[in-house]
């Protein structure tokens, strides 16, 4: 019996090389000049991607496996949505992703230290705020606006439209 980890890997993979290979056709018939059958090819290409993307999103826990998640892969928008997700995503950089987890361990550690500076004035009776000890501010991480709308409605249109039973 296979994990639940190596059946989403399975899978993935599948996605992943359902993509290339249509794809590679997409190419092909491009080169062909059959413009609207590349496009039309490369759209099912990317769809596989999205899928991809979701259940590796799965498998990170950061989706759960619910009906309504499993539903939407069959859904042609619920996939042109997380493609605008992806799109937005950038390359894989370990070096950066490291920087970042560092800048926000240490934006944490000075929120913290100023909440329990904050917390020793408030019980010393100091209600009013320290204008030398102002709260830090945190740097922005919001999506872009098109990323952002993508996601909501992915989340609480599309996924929805599966709980209350109208598919369409």
């Amino acid at each position: 019996m296979h994990s639940r980890v190596e059946t989403f890997s399975r899978s993935i993979s599948a996605c992943i090389d359902n993509g290339k290979k249509l794809l590679d056709d997409a190419k092909l018939l491009f080169d062909f000049d059959r413009f609207s059958t590349a496009f039309a090819v490369s759209v099912l290409a990317q769809e596989e991607f999205a899928k991809a993307f979701l259940l590796r999103l799965v498998v990170d826990d950061a989706l759960p496996w619910l009906p309504e998640v499993q539903q939407s892969m069959a859904r042609h928008q619920c996939k042109h949505l997380l493609a605008i997700v992806m799109e937005w995503l950038p390359p894989f950089d370990w070096d950066k992703i490291k920087e970042h987890d560092e800048r926000n361990r240490k934006r944490h550690e000075r929120k913290m230290a100023w909440l329990q500076r904050r917390g020793e004035g408030y019980r010393q009776g100091n209600l009013s705020p320290d204008p030398n000890d102002p709260e830090p501010v945190e740097e922005d991480s919001g999506f872009p606006p098109d990323v952002a709308t993508a996601l909501n409605i992915y989340r609480h249109e599309e996924t929805e439209r599966f709980r209350f039973g109208s598919p369409q």
